[in-house]
């Protein structure tokens, strides 16, 4: 594997080409070194070429955290009143990472061999951009996350046949689990394809939920 690491991104490259990728997004005041590690949770990622972005948030004041300048993909008023989310830099981010997804196509992967994922905001982000693409995704994953604004997806059927893994912990004390199993309820209702999962934990990621992503993504990639 070769190792490209800039201020935007961590990114891991196969020794042939790239016929894959998953862009990864880490959550609120972390980076992209958080989830390298996860590689060694999916034991078959040689068997394909496989790219690996661990893109970087940019620097921005939160409100929650009395004003800190952190990593974050938004900002984050509150997590109970999601009315007062941060739409400006929701949009700022998703344009961001649009950039990347566009830019692994036009180095010829192709759009349904590509993973988008995060944790906790970043896996927000994930859900929430993937949504919108105008292309179809091999696929989404949101850990300990939720489905920001979705009121945009009211009256949109865009990508009901992209694969969601949606999971969190039963414990979580960041991310109320309120909001992913309103996001869980919205997605199923308006028909996506969902696979849910729970876990007795807290705002982390366990053992046996990265097994359960593992087979996931080794589905959804077809390899």
């Amino acid at each position: 594997m070769i190792i490209n690491e800039t201020e935007a991104a961590i990114t891991i490259e196969p020794e042939q080409n790239a016929e894959y990728a998953i862009i990864w997004l880490h959550g609120l005041g972390a980076n992209g070194h958080d989830f390298v590690p996860m590689l060694d949770y999916l034991p078959w990622h040689t068997e394909k070429p496989i790219r690996f972005i661990f893109m970087n948030a940019p620097s921005r004041m939160i409100t929650v955290n009395a004003g800190m300048v952190m990593p974050a993909w938004y900002d984050i008023y509150s997590l109970q009143n999601l009315d007062l989310e941060d739409r400006t830099g929701i949009k700022e981010s998703e344009r961001m990472i649009i950039n990347v997804l566009d830019e692994q196509m036009h180095q010829g992967i192709e759009a349904e061999h590509i993973i988008l994922g995060g944790f906790s905001q970043g896996g927000s982000m994930a859900l929430y951009t993937t949504l919108r693409f105008a292309y179809g995704l091999a696929g989404a994953v949101c850990l300990s996350g939720y489905l920001p604004q979705r009121d945009e997806l009211e009256d949109d059927e865009m990508n009901l046949n992209t694969p969601l893994f949606l999971a969190h912990g039963l414990q979580d004390d960041i991310v109320p689990t309120e909001l992913f199993e309103i996001s869980c309820n919205f997605l199923k209702e308006k028909g996506f394809c969902l696979s849910e999962h729970s876990y007795s934990m807290g705002h982390e990621v366990a053992a046996a939920e990265w097994r359960d992503l593992s087979q996931w993504l080794k589905s959804s990639l077809k390899i």
